[in-house]
């Protein structure tokens, strides 16, 4: 077996270059991988930094592509990761490659009409998803042998668009259980945290609103990370209690977690949230919306609330300011699930992915 793995994006680097290096490094240690290509990272054979001072991801995902299909030749497998694989899968495909296509996120239909719905809600003008975009991700999506996502809500996504479910393959992601760890008491302030993309389609704009409508005394809402345009725009009407402090992606994650009392990630549409997976091993009981596709379980490592539903967000937030021996219980609980999901375990289900691929 040889695999080509293609992914534009700096390895190791946020979201998904981060699950590419564990699936490389994965690949490497078995002696299955053929060649690794990306955008940057010192375990890759094949790179393009310059196309990381591309601004526009749209632009830098098909200049990707388009280089990189050039290094493309016999292999048993291409693994390309959505958006950014098209030609090079396409090139593979000749060769005789079974393409497995990974998707981050849901199928794109479900993301495009997410979006829709919620640009229409805070009367957002332009498109959330480009049309040239759009296709190449479908022609993806035909041209695979196999579709990897990271969750159950992705899975659906795909069945839902009439996708064959044998196609359709689930691999969680994983985190690392060494960097992030639990703490080992509640901070002296009731802290509530969110990190990732600071945007419409995170659901922000409604922790935002539920945080407000709580007005919660000795306590503070974090907000971590870059704040989108879309966002902007809701900022400007929006008053914001003096208990919210934004604050710029931080490489201190591990210190972050350990400083917050709840994770709170109301995300619109996702894959499988990486974020969530940090918060759990770092002892942090979640509130989060099926969207968001993390491995939390109702009840026992946090909440799920229907997506756009503030008063929902504020009654569980609420919860666990008003229940502090809570915090410590969901997150020891936490703690205990996401060790299930360690990158050692998502490397093995890759591989024994790969290996069960001849015989499907």
């Amino acid at each position: 077996m040889e695999v080509i793995y293609s992914v534009g994006s700096k390895i190791p680097g946020g979201g998904i270059g981060n699950v590419a290096y564990y699936a490389i490094d994965a690949l490497k240690k078995r002696k299955i991988l053929k060649k690794s290509i990306s955008t940057g990272g010192q375990i890759v054979d094949i790179k393009f930094p310059f196309l990381n001072l591309i601004p526009s991801w749209v632009i830098k995902d098909n200049l990707f592509d388009f280089f990189s299909s050039f290094f493309v030749d016999k292999c048993s497998i291409f693994h390309g990761w959505n958006n950014m694989c098209y030609l090079a899968a396409k090139r593979a495909k000749k060769f005789g490659a079974k393409i497995v296509v990974e998707r981050a996120s849901s199928h794109i239909k479900t993301q495009e009409d997410l979006l829709k719905e919620e640009y229409k809600i805070w009367v957002i003008e332009g498109s959330a998803i480009d049309s040239f975009t759009l296709k190449k991700s479908l022609l993806e999506y035909e041209i695979a042998d196999y579709i990897l996502v990271p969750s159950e809500f992705a899975r659906k996504s795909f069945l839902d668009w009439g996708v064959d479910p044998r196609k359709v393959k689930l691999l969680p992601f994983g985190v690392d259980l060494n960097k992030f760890k639990k703490k080992q008491k509640l901070p002296e302030k009731f802290t509530c945290l969110f990190v990732g993309q600071v945007g419409i389609r995170k659901g922000v704009q409604y922790l935002l609103k539920a945080w407000r409508s709580l007005a919660l005394k000795n306590s503070e809402l974090i907000i971590v990370g870059p704040i989108f345009p879309d966002f902007k725009k809701f900022l400007k009407d929006f008053v914001l209690p003096e208990s919210v402090k934004f604050v710029d992606y931080s490489y201190d994650l591990p210190s972050l977690y350990k400083s917050a009392s709840v994770f709170v990630f109301p995300s619109i549409e996702e894959g499988s949230a990486l974020v969530t997976y940090e918060a759990m091993a770092s002892g942090l009981p979640i509130i989060t919306t099926k969207n968001s596709g993390s491995p939390i379980e109702e009840g026992k490592t946090g909440f799920i609330v229907p997506i756009r539903d503030f008063n929902s967000l504020a009654e569980k937030i609420e919860y666990f300011q008003d229940n502090p021996s809570k915090i410590l219980e969901f997150g020891n609980n936490a703690r205990n699930e996401i060790e299930n999901y360690s990158w050692n375990a998502y490397q093995k289900k890759l591989v024994n992915f790969y290996s069960r691929i001849k015989y499907d």
